[in-house]
């Protein structure tokens, strides 16, 4: 059996992936390895999060608490997320 992982945005419950239109989907991006956002996060570095339309309006309250950039895209640190694993039969 292999292990997978996936990578969940804490305050939203969304899962993270990679990408410049949306990152955080239902989802998300599988990973074949711990090599994922959290990694590159390390050490104070943050990121920014886009969610699309649809989701945004279903998840309003919560976004709207959530830190911004001068851009209105979410900002996200490491303890923000967390790995979520799966085992493949």
């Amino acid at each position: 059996m292999k292990n997978v992982y996936k990578v969940r945005h804490k305050p939203t419950g969304l899962f993270y992936s990679p990408g410049s239109n949306s990152n955080l989907s239902k989802n998300g991006k599988v990973y074949t390895t711990k090599n994922t956002i959290i990694t590159l996060l390390k050490g104070g570095y943050t990121t920014t999060l886009r969610v699309n339309n649809k989701l945004s309006e279903e998840y309003k309250s919560i976004i709207e608490n959530l830190p911004k950039d001068k851009f209105g895209d979410i900002l996200a640190k490491e303890t923000d997320f967390e790995l979520i694993e799966f085992k493949l039969t």
